[in-house]
């Protein structure tokens, strides 16, 4: 180790000092109550219930859909629910692994980043660019609000990718071929859609590394690297994109809510000012905000690219701001001809997510903001100052700060009150009843073609609630006077012995999907689904006979296991090879020159350190129990900053507290945008729809906007303690006379279309809509 500087160990400390702020929260026993953090988690007790019988990977989830079962695994990426199942396995459980997981993606993405960014910017700039990532607004939400698994575990991926290529372009050293091929292949078996967004940033990146050095023998070994961890990967991504046509793909691109085109940003929300945290809203908006700690430390190292002291140092600065300007245009509207055309993209769903590679970007450039400050500045031009002010380590001490200090209202999750810690795959049926999820998709994307309509319950459930054995063979496809002499069932398979007095078609209750095979006496019979429901059915002679089932692969799987297994045993030869070559060579055991900085000292770990505890004491101590500028809390009755406070009952099952309204005089062509503010008085069954009506003094509807849950949030899962912000933009016809309009809103049953009624203090007979007030319209203009 070079003398002065810090061992792994401190400044892996330092790190999780830094860290700690964003950690805090995933340390709870419970789970954090968020969009999708349930659907991942029944999804990890699947997988943990299969491999307690044996099975360790499976392309087929075989319980969910009320136990008919999906491909589920053949086409998302299943890698990333084994780092949770792995620590279940030493006797955590599922919640706290899930927890763990995802904050294990916190730390190691900041450990990525600052590993990535040392040999080019040293070390400061290398942490506050890890820093930086750790907690950049996006991944805070991904963890907090969103609550996607993979998406998180992809976070440090992707400057592991950087680092290992980075090492193979500018070394050429064939050890780190291996490397960037396991990152890669693992990046792709972890989240695949931020493989496919980060694939083409990391061609640009190799791009620019590989002009650097123009060496055409590295071109060819990042070459090799990204072949090789496609071949790694094939087992998954080959049989995802081959066997599409045999599942309903076309439901994830359901529009409204599955369709890029009503998701796009606009420039307001990514350079966002940082807003506090109201912890009593239970539909908070999607934080799109790029971080201006983040984005001036950007600026910063943009506008002194010219003054990097190295070409290495210039380039990725460069890079870095190109890629993060494309990704940036790529989340707006005016990029929307590319979605529509570039292939697969639409599949990303919310341009949103591509703020992933975008904060990877932003942060590289925060690094260079720091790197780009000199070691020392002379403050006066006195002869006598001979060492000058120490401006990059209070530069680095300011921006930790303010990093730290940005993130803090991002950092207060709420958190499910879940009934067990272990939960089972009767809860993940309960789940999928109550929530309408069909088996954990987005929209029953992964549901075989054959399944024309979708079941509400199967008789496999009181199996699965009484624990017995799930006994697939349906009984009333069998003949009268027919016997089952043997029944035995695997998760993904079923023998029997049977006598049958005449032919029948046999009916076994999972959705059929290819790979399902049925044999009688050991030869294969025609295997298909059953009209309408789509069951796997098979037909049986007459006689005694020997039957089973099982799902195997297809020759697609078979090719892409047989090109992973060939990739895998090349990685292990080659790794054997450089591991032989190394101890005959003793040039191959250095490392590649690192870039010479000021490394950090210990003086500097203190006042990092204490800047670290210091945030996170105020945090925990005053902050989590008080409200402040920045997060408060709601007291039951009162939505803070609201224009138009109120009160009203409805039913005496939802209040009414208030409304926004952006203008009481609007013209005729124009969108009145309203937003009502709403709380549960108590659980209800119900899931209510929220209309906005502008009415004439008759009561007829000139203009409205329903929606079908009040700000896209069932009130069946409303909680007491937390209000629900209801958005309504009226669309105000342009053929609207002018005049004088009520404005109008309510709740109401979709299945029965009755309203709520509006219940008065003073006893008056109930309404069944609350009048808020008059608009003006005013009559069109036309152009000149």
């Amino acid at each position: 180790m070079v003398k002065g500087r810090l061992p792994l160990i401190i400044r892996s400390l330092l790190l999780f000092a830094l860290s700690g702020l964003a950690l805090q929260p995933l340390l709870r026993p419970t789970l954090i109550r968020t969009a999708d953090g349930l659907l991942h988690l029944f999804r990890l007790v699947e997988i943990d219930h299969l491999a307690r019988q044996g099975v360790v990977f499976s392309r087929w989830a075989p319980d969910f859909v009320y136990g008919y079962g999906l491909p589920l695994f053949n086409f998302y990426s299943p890698l990333s629910y084994y780092l949770p199942l792995t620590l279940h396995l030493f006797g955590i459980s599922l919640i706290r692994a899930f927890n763990l997981s995802m904050a294990l993606g916190v730390l190691l993405s900041g450990a990525a980043l600052y590993l990535f960014l040392k040999e080019t910017f040293g070390e400061r700039a290398a942490l506050v660019g890890g820093v930086a990532y750790m907690y950049a607004p996006y991944q805070l939400y991904q963890n907090f609000e969103r609550g996607g698994l993979p998406e998180s575990l992809a976070f440090p991926l992707l400057p592991l990718i950087l680092w290992a290529f980075h090492r193979l372009a500018t070394s050429g050293q064939r050890r780190y071929l291996t490397v960037a091929a396991l990152f890669y292949s693992g990046l792709i078996s972890v989240h695949n859609v931020s493989a496919m967004l980060f694939t083409p940033l990391l061609l640009l990146y190799l791009a620019g590394f590989l002009w650097l050095e123009r060496k055409p023998r590295r071109w060819l070994l990042c070459a090799f690297a990204l072949l090789l961890g496609l071949g790694l990967s094939a087992f998954y991504w080959l049989p995802a994109l081959m066997e599409r046509p045999w599942v309903q793909m076309e439901r994830v691109l359901t529009p409204p809510y599955f369709d890029f085109h009503f998701h796009f940003l606009s420039l307001g929300q990514l350079f966002s000012s940082p807003s506090p945290v109201d912890t009593g809203l239970m539909n908070r908006p999607v934080n799109t905000s790029l971080g201006w700690p983040h984005l001036t430390l950007a600026l910063i190292a943009l506008l002194s690219l010219p003054r990097f002291r190295t070409r290495e140092q210039r380039l990725l600065v460069a890079l870095s701001a190109v890629i993060a300007a494309i990704l940036a245009f790529m989340t707006l509207p005016y990029s929307a001809p590319l979605w529509e055309r570039v292939p697969l993209l639409a599949y990303a769903q919310w341009p949103h997510r591509l703020l992933v590679p975008l904060s990877l970007a932003i942060s590289i450039l925060a690094g260079g903001g720091i790197a780009i400050l000199p070691e020392r500045a002379k403050v006066l031009s006195s002869p006598k100052q001979t060492e000058g002010f120490p401006l990059q380590f209070l530069g680095t001490l300011v921006a930790l700060a303010t990093l730290l200090t940005f993130g803090l209202p991002l950092l207060y999750p709420r958190y499910h009150q879940l009934p067990s810690s272990h939960p089972s795959l009767v809860d993940m049926m309960e789940y999928e009843h109550e929530r309408g999820t069909i088996g954990t998709t987005s929209y029953g994307e992964y549901l075989p073609r054959g399944v024309e309509w979708l079941p509400s319950e199967s008789p496999l459930e009181e199996m699965y609630r009484s624990s017995s054995e799930i006994a697939r063979l349906e009984p009333a496809s069998l003949p009268q006077g027919s016997k089952l002499k043997r029944a035995n069932y695997h998760p993904l398979s079923a023998s029997f012995l049977l006598y049958t007095p005449r032919p029948f078609q046999a009916v076994f209750h999972s959705f059929y999907f290819p790979g399902w095979q049925a044999y009688v006496d050991g030869k294969p019979v025609e295997t298909r689904a059953t009209p309408g429901l789509g069951l796997v059915t098979f037909p049986v002679p007459a006689g005694e006979h020997s039957l089973l089932v099982r799902f195997q692969e297809t020759p697609v799987r078979w090719m892409a296991n047989l090109v992973s297994a060939a990739s895998l045993l090349m990685l292990a030869l080659l790794a054997f090879y450089i591991l032989w070559a190394r101890s005959q060579d003793e040039a191959l055991r250095r490392r590649p020159p690192m870039l010479s900085a000021s490394p950090l000292r210990g003086l500097e770990l203190a006042l990092y350190t204490l800047l670290a505890l210091s945030l996170f004491l105020l945090k925990v101590g005053y902050l989590d129990n008080h409200d402040s500028r920045l997060k408060w809390s709601f007291d039951g009755q009162t939505v803070r900053g609201v224009d138009n406070p109120l009160s009203i009952d409805l039913g005496g099952e939802f209040t009414l507290l208030g409304y926004d309204l952006d203008s009481d005089v609007i013209e005729a062509g124009q969108t009145l945008n309203l937003s009502l503010y709403w709380k549960a008085q108590r659980t209800v069954t119900t899931d209510y729809s929220a209309f906005a009506h502008l009415i004439d003094p008759s009561w007829k509807i000139l203009a409205q906007q329903d929606n079908l849950h009040p700000g896209q949030y069932p009130t069946s899962r409303w909680r007491g303690d937390e209000y629900n912000k209801d958005d309504h933009p009226i669309p105000v016809p342009a053929e609207t006379p002018p005049g004088r309009y009520l404005l109008v809103v309510g709740l109401y049953n979709p299945q029965t279309l009755q309203r709520l009624p509006v219940r008065s203090e003073r006893g008056d007979p109930p309404e069944d809509a609350v009048i808020l007030q008059s608009i003006t319209v005013s009559a069109k203009t036309t152009g000149g």
